[in-house]
């Protein structure tokens, strides 16, 4: 999975850093906080749950190519297989 791993929190701790950045420096109005740290944390928190949520809950029931493939027919039920 792409979004995973270290790279992914890597993008998303720049992407919050950009983000901070303008919001400090050009938009104080709309920013949550006035510092940089406080603005960056709130930031990746909030993308970082986005993510987790995406990758966990979304993608693989409703965006993965593998939700199409049809699953085996077992007339039998799993626990009697081997009894």
């Amino acid at each position: 999975m792409a979004g995973v791993g270290a790279y992914s929190a890597f993008k998303v701790a720049l992407v919050s850093a950009i983000e901070a950045t303008v919001l400090t420096r050009l938009a104080p109005g709309y920013a949550p906080f006035t510092s940089f740290v406080s603005n960056f944390t709130v930031l990746f928190v909030i993308q970082a749950i986005a993510r987790f949520t995406y990758y966990v809950m979304i993608y693989p029931f409703y965006r993965s190519p593998l939700r199409d493939i049809p699953e085996p027919q077992v007339d039998t039920p799993p626990h009697t297989l081997f009894s």
